[in-house]
């Protein structure tokens, strides 16, 4: 259901949701897969959720979306966005594809708890990088985490961005 009756369907459950507390969880659960591509079972959607393109959004069972999250499916040439089976979203994740695809694999964690943020001390303050340094020292306080080649990452291939010495500045640096 693409277009305005997707919106209208994510302001009623927004709206509905703060008109009568405690019903927001069960509005959400009823009224997003009518516009999503395809949602499994016991899926939960947090607060403030926004879903852009919602019809190439496809999620697998046992998923989280928590309280914040964007997922845009945004492209005309592009299947959007698959969620597999078993993912946590975390807070404040944006998940957006601008004409790619972001595939999550089952049993992937988009976010870290509060104790790994606050072993690490927050995010340390830094002009740029400050993502890799809180990594850093998340490693450092021996919270535990996975890096590994065997899963492929599919980022932005943005060559303008925000922070003066991030990945946009990379990847034009490579010159492809």
């Amino acid at each position: 259901m693409p277009g305005a009756v997707g919106l209208a369907v994510q302001g009623v459950a927004q709206v509905g949701a703060v008109a009568l507390p405690g019903l927001g969880l069960v509005l959400r659960s009823k009224l997003y897969p009518m516009i999503l591509g395809s949602v499994g079972r016991n899926v939960v959607f947090g607060v403030n959720v926004t879903l852009r393109h919602p019809h190439k959004i496809h999620i697998g069972d046992n998923v989280v979306v928590d309280d914040n999250c964007l997922l845009d499916a945004k492209g005309s040439t592009n299947r959007g966005i698959t969620i597999g089976s078993g993912v946590f979203i975390g807070r404040n994740t944006i998940l957006s594809c601008k004409d790619g695809d972001i595939e999550v694999a089952d049993g992937a964690n988009l976010g870290f708890t509060l104790d790994a943020y606050r072993a690490a001390g927050g995010f340390p303050l830094l002009p740029t990088h400050e993502d890799v340094g809180l990594v850093t020292a998340m490693r450092e306080a021996g919270v535990p985490s996975l890096a590994t080649g065997a899963v492929p990452v599919v980022t932005s291939g943005r060559r303008t961005g925000r922070a003066p010495d991030g990945f946009a500045r990379y990847l034009d640096g490579l010159g492809a």
